[in-house]
């Protein structure tokens, strides 16, 4: 059997952004269609699409929404214990990766002719974002929120 963290890393590799690979892991589980997910996430890639905050953290915090979020306003517990939440997964992730900024995690490298396979352009500046290290922000990400019990 795959694991959760394995599925996000296929899903990653087959062409899904690391917010995608996240989030649509546990779209079945929410009763999140996976084609919303994929349309809900799909901006939070990159880091919001501009080397801030990595879309794998981004999406974790919408998965630790729709598992402990409030859905009435006054719910006033449930929108603090997913606060609460949302900042010790993102401490932990910053723990393991001293960062949870994309530039950081994803480093741009100056563009060349001819991408290696693991870039990508960033339209930002004149280079290019190395994805290596994606694929374990995206498994490190699931593990965590697996651990917050999502």
């Amino acid at each position: 059997m795959v694991s959760k963290a394995e599925s996000g890393v296929g899903l990653y590799r087959a062409g899904s952004n690391c917010a995608q690979a996240v989030l649509t892991t546990f779209c079945w589980r929410y009763g999140l269609n996976r084609e919303l997910g994929c349309k809900l996430a799909c901006g939070l890639g990159g880091g919001l699409s501009s080397g801030e905050v990595c879309g794998a953290v981004t999406a974790g915090a919408l998965v630790i929404g729709l598992k402990y979020g409030n859905s009435l306003p006054d719910d006033k517990l449930s929108r603090q214990r997913c606060r609460e939440l949302t900042r010790q997964f993102v401490e932990a992730f910053r723990a393991r990766h001293g960062s949870i900024l994309c530039r950081e995690l994803a480093p741009r490298v100056p563009a060349r002719d001819s991408a290696p396979a693991n870039t990508q352009t960033d339209g930002q500046t004149n280079s290019q974002v190395s994805r290596a290290a994606c694929p374990g922000l995206v498994a490190d990400a699931i593990s965590l929120l697996e651990a917050a019990g999502c």
